[in-house]
Order: C-alpha cells, then structure tokens, then sequence
C-alpha cells in the first residue's frame, strides 16, 4: 500500500456513500490507479465492437438510417472511442480517468437514442430497447463509479423517454421498453454500489490489519528490547551481554584477533546506598552507567549491566594495552564525575575500580575464560585499594599485525599483571581506541 495504516480508531466508511474519507480515498485511488486504468482501456478498446455489434439490428429496426448509422458508429464513434483509450493510458487524475470513460458511455446512449428517435420505421419503436445493453456494459463491466454511473442511468432514462415521445410510440411499447431501461439500471447501480462499497471495505480492512500488524510488530521488538536490555541503566543485560559475546568470540577465533573484557565495579558502593538511600543508588548507577558508555567509542564494543554495581564491556580486536587505556580512561571518567561519597573509605567521590583481561581465543579456552581472568583483575584491583585498574596476564598472547605498542610475537611468555591507581586528569583525554 501507498500509505502506512492509520492510527486511531478502525477506518471506516462514510455513512452509507460509497467512498472513504477524503485522504483515505485519495490513498485508495492511488494504490489502484495502474489496475483501474488497464481495465478502463481493456473496456474501452471494447466499446467500438460492443457498438459496432448493434449494426445488425440498426438494419432490421431502423433500415432508413443504416448508411447514418455506419457513419455515426464507425466514423464517429469509433475514432472517438479511440482517441478516449490513449487518452486513458496516459497518467490521469482519478476523478478525469472516470469522467473521460464515462463520456465515452455518455456518447454511445446519445448516438443510439438519435438513431432511434430520428428513424421513420415502424419497428424504431423497438430499437430503444438497446440502451439496457448499453448501460449494463458501462456500469457492470466498465465499472464506472457510482455517482457518474447514476448520472448516466437518469440520461438513459431521459433519453429513452424523449425518444419515444419523438418517435409517437404507443403506451403498450413504451412502457415495456422504458421498463427494461429501468429495470437494468436499478440492478446495473445496485451491482455498482455494492461492489464500490466492498472494494472499499476491503481496503479499510487491509489498512486496519496493516496497522494491527506493525503494532503488534512494535510490541514484538519492545519486548525483545527489554529482554535484553537493563531496566535500570538501559545497557544490555547479562542474556544480551552472553548472546554478544559467543559472537564476538567466534568471530574473533575466525580472524585470529585477540578479545578484552573490562569488569567495572563501583567502590563502596553499599556505604553509598546506606549513606544516601536507594533512589540516590539508582541514580548513581545510571550516571556511571552513561559514563562508561560514552568511553567506548568504536560502534561494535558493547557495555553491559552484570550485576548489582558492577558493569562488564567487550573490546572486540583489542590488545592489552589498548584494553588498559580503555579501562584507565572508564575510571577516570567515572572519578571526573564528581559524584559525592563521603561514605567511602576511597576518596570523597565516586569511584570505580576496573579489572582487565586479554585473550587469543584459541582452543581450549572459552567465553567463561575471559570472563573469569577479568573478575579475578577487578578483585586484585579492589585488594590493591580501588580506584584502580588491573590488567591481568594475558592468556595467550596477541597475534602479529593487531595495532598494539607492545603485542607479543606467537610463543611468547605472557605479560605480567599490571596495576595503576586512577587519578584525574587535568584535561579530558585526547580520542583515541573506543
């Protein structure tokens, strides 16, 4: 469809008419604008041999005229029919496709009712009767829209009338034939009506479910949202945190890249809910949370909520001096803060401590691994006094080729722990690695 599904209530038809509402119809008439104008052309190339097939009676009901008849049918009309198809198969706006179609209908029943009323015959009389086929192909075939359908039928009616007046034609023939006039346009415009009506119906019904489908669509990817996601800090979550890192680490395997895990804890972190109460713990949690977030610069490293304080980030393609400077430059964002804790044994503002884990996933080791070698950092960190980084050994060392000041060649011995305090910087760091 051309145009999304609308909010609000149902969409729904006006009262008892044929049509939407205005923008509605509009949308309706431009989603089918290509089929609406290849049938109106197929209807149209049709016409001239609909018209051309009353030549036959023309010469048994109004044999004076049958040379007039040749000429109005065939030099006329046909041309004209014609001229009206390539017309339709240009672009059009809606309302001038159906008003173009609908004058070519208008042309036949007012050629036909000429002949009729024009012939000196006896059996002219008759020759009315032929306006119900006319009407019926325009209205039932065609397709025309109501309202120039009911315009065309009161012309039918009115010319057939007019005609048999012309033509002096006995009650007892023109009540029949004015009869099966209007018998075959009460049924061709009830036909008319419901079929509008119901293409229409079916369009607010597809609109209805369209947008059904793109709210159930949205629930769908709310709910996927906040199965992985935190609800406090808006990171992910552990579910998210575990999904990320199996790829990563495949990934990783695949390309022979070495993989960091940064586990972040904030310091003190129960003194500073017994000092300033849980809401004031929750803020603060989100504060550093939005911190450390912002440290990570490259799009594909990824922050997540473990637990409680503490807070875990993959470096995807990282060293382990670049996942050093990422964990100095977490903590000293955190301590640039400012957060108040006067509760803490560490220093009158909030602080973090970071532990720091490098690996070449290799056989034999796992996502756990990582995992594991960064917590034990952090708890070295927190027993060396906190507000501190410690980078562990890595656990194999970091192939050739990787952008690293200080990677070691294959079968080289593993670098040492190391351990720095945090202290602020005196100016925000320069860009760098995540």
């Amino acid at each position: 469809m051309s145009t999304p599904a609308p909010a609000g209530r149902p969409v729904r038809l006006i009262d008892w008419q044929p049509s939407l509402q205005p923008a509605l119809e509009a949308c309706f008439q431009a989603d089918r604008a290509d089929a609406r104008r290849r049938t109106l052309v197929a209807t149209g190339l049709a016409w001239p041999l609909v018209y051309a097939g009353f030549l036959p009676i023309d010469a048994a009901m109004v044999p004076d005229l049958l040379p007039a008849a040749l000429a109005l049918r065939l030099g006329v009309f046909l041309p004209l029919a014609l001229l009206a198809v390539l017309a339709l198969r240009l672009e059009q706006p809606p309302l001038r496709r159906e008003t173009l179609s609908a004058a070519v209908a208008a042309l036949a029943v007012a050629l036909h009712c000429g002949l009729g009323a024009a012939s000196q015959a006896p059996t002219a009389h008759f020759h009315l009767a032929g306006l119900a086929v006319l009407l019926l192909y325009a209205v039932s075939v065609q397709r025309l829209r109501f309202r120039l359908s009911l315009a065309l039928s009161l012309g039918v009616q009115i010319g057939a009338a007019a005609s048999a007046l012309m033509l002096g034609t006995p009650l007892q023939i023109a009540a029949p034939v004015l009869l099966l006039t209007l018998s075959a346009a009460i049924f061709a415009l009830y036909a008319a009506y419901v079929l509008e009506r119901q293409a229409r119906e079916t369009y607010a019904l597809q609109l209805d479910e369209a947008r059904l489908r793109e709210r159930v669509a949205q629930a769908a990817d709310k709910l996927e949202q906040l199965t992985r996601l935190d609800g406090l800090t808006g990171l992910a979550n552990r579910r998210h945190l575990r999904e990320y890192l199996d790829q990563v680490w495949a990934r990783a395997q695949r390309d022979g890249t070495p993989l960091a895990a940064l586990m972040i804890d904030i310091d003190a972190f129960k003194l500073y809910n017994d000092r300033y109460g849980h809401p004031a713990g929750d803020r603060c949690l989100r504060e550093v949370a939005q911190a450390v977030q912002a440290t990570l610069r490259r799009p594909g490293d990824l922050i997540a909520r473990y637990g409680g304080e503490e807070f875990i980030a993959v470096l995807a393609r990282t060293t382990p001096d670049m996942a050093e400077r990422v964990a100095r430059r977490v903590c000293e964002t955190v301590l640039r803060l400012g957060l108040p804790h006067e509760a803490s044994p560490t220093a009158p503002v909030v602080t973090v401590s970071v532990g720091a884990a490098c690996v070449q996933p290799l056989e034999g080791l796992t996502p756990d691994d990582l995992i594991a070698a960064a917590d034990e950092a952090l708890y070295q960190a927190k027993r060396a006094g906190r507000n501190r980084v410690w980078l562990a050994p890595a656990l194999h060392a970091a192939q050739p080729g990787i952008a690293s000041d200080d990677a070691a060649p294959d079968g080289a011995a593993a670098e040492p722990a190391r351990s720095q305090a945090c202290t602020p910087p005196p100016a925000p760091l320069p860009g760098g690695l995540s």
